[in-house]
């Protein structure tokens, strides 16, 4: 593992989906599965970065943003020509293709191994705009991948039915637990510590607001973290920004594209323009090429050494799936940088309107207690300390403070 891999990319690879699936059914627990069958993270992700456009189906990658959407069905072509598909995610039952139980499983099986022991209780955080019956099946999903991934010999001892998997506190609240700590926030009894939180992520935003408070010393608990509010930007993470870069250099390059045929896909959010509509579509190539330009702006985006200024030199596909090499697609560094700066503006102005009612709570505490100090913490803390670290916004794109310490901002009534 590099120091650059700290995220988990969520994709998997199905090589031989067929072959996985007769292996995976055929005991309870811990099946003789093949890992060339079916890959999962950096090594799904680095094969998917060098393969072709025709095996794009064979790929699955936002698995959070399938399960979110509710609706949409998914198509998989394994690299033997094996067609299955993937119900909406709400439509999912035991016994289904579910990529979520399979991720879990993997998972599983790195986790619970003869160097670490068993683990039969996990705790699961979840993006604020997921609903119960989202995160619902995302628990019942992971139970079975995990209890998949662990011995036979459990299941048949029934050990297997003390594995439990919950939800814990909101992946925000999550990230404020851990950066209260890690800040050394330490509230006496009574003493109280109101905080937001603006999680930042791959593909959604997150807000948060709370308190943690101090316990008694005859509590059995550390302290107490109530949780005032929060809400969700389900399209501001750093995919969906690379996606909106990429949609806009396509459109800056749509006479080139046009002429060439070269197809493209359009994100959530973004914009068509006249004449460019046959171009806009899901085919293979459409996503192959999109994926290509996302992974050229990426050092752009995390603030790496970008040497390209003025030109990208891409290898693309056209419609009918032929590889179009050396394509030069004119673009500027600098309207790149600007999309993303106004998009995550708008995403701050968003967390700011959601604030109101988590503000009323803060201000009642306020006049009972004459004075009290919001702790903010943020993406720029996030990027201050990486070990805390969940998706990357560089530095060059918006200033970070020097000493990785929260922002506080007084509450006034």
């Amino acid at each position: 593992m590099k120091k650059n891999q700290y995220e988990n990319p969520t994709i998997i690879a199905f090589n031989d989906l067929k072959g996985f699936l007769q292996a995976y059914k055929s005991q309870k627990g811990r099946p003789p599965t093949k890992w060339d069958q079916v890959q999962v993270s950096h090594a799904a992700y680095s094969a998917f970065l060098g393969s072709p456009s025709s095996d794009y189906n064979a790929y699955l990658s936002g698995l959070k943003q399938w399960a979110g959407d509710k609706q949409g069905k998914l198509q998989i072509l394994d690299k033997q020509g094996a067609h299955f598909e993937i119900k909406e995610s709400l439509a999912i039952k035991e016994g289904d293709l579910n990529p979520i139980e399979l991720y879990a499983y993997y998972l599983g099986l790195y986790i619970n191994n003869q160097h670490h022991g068993v683990f039969l209780h996990y705790l699961l955080s979840f993006p604020v705009t997921y609903d119960s019956a989202v995160r619902h099946m995302i628990l019942e999903s992971f139970k079975r991948g995990l209890a998949k991934s662990l011995p036979n010999t459990l299941h048949s001892q029934k050990v297997v039915e003390q594995l439990k998997v919950e939800e814990g506190a909101s992946e925000p609240a999550a990230y404020a637990i851990i950066a209260l700590e890690n800040y050394n926030f330490d509230p006496s009894e009574n003493e109280r510590v109101y905080y937001g939180v603006f999680d930042f992520g791959g593909g959604t935003t997150d807000f948060d607001f709370g308190l943690l408070e101090g316990t008694p010393e005859s509590s059995r608990y550390d302290y107490v973290l109530e949780h005032f509010g929060g809400a969700g930007d389900r399209f501001l993470g750093g995919e969906h920004l690379l996606e909106l870069a990429s949609f806009a250099i396509f459109k800056r390059n749509q006479v080139l594209l046009l002429s060439r045929q070269i197809p493209f896909k359009k994100p959530a959010e973004g914009q068509g323009t006249l004449g460019i509509e046959t171009l806009l579509n899901d085919s293979q190539e459409a996503h192959t090429n999109t994926k290509t330009l996302m992974e050229k702006l990426r050092p752009l985006w995390e603030g790496r050494e970008f040497e390209d200024e003025g030109v990208l030199f891409l290898n693309l596909f056209d419609s009918s799936g032929q590889n179009i090499a050396g394509v030069d697609l004119d673009f500027s560094t600098q309207e790149v940088q600007n999309l993303f700066k106004e998009r995550i503006k708008g995403g701050w102005i968003y967390s700011l309107a959601s604030f109101g009612a988590p503000r009323m709570r803060i201000l009642s505490a306020y006049k009972r207690q004459g004075t009290l100090t919001l702790s903010i913490f943020s993406w720029q803390a996030m990027q201050a300390n990486r070990a805390l670290c969940k998706n990357s916004l560089r530095q060059r794109l918006i200033k970070s403070p020097k000493t990785p310490k929260p922002a506080t901002k007084s509450i006034r009534p």
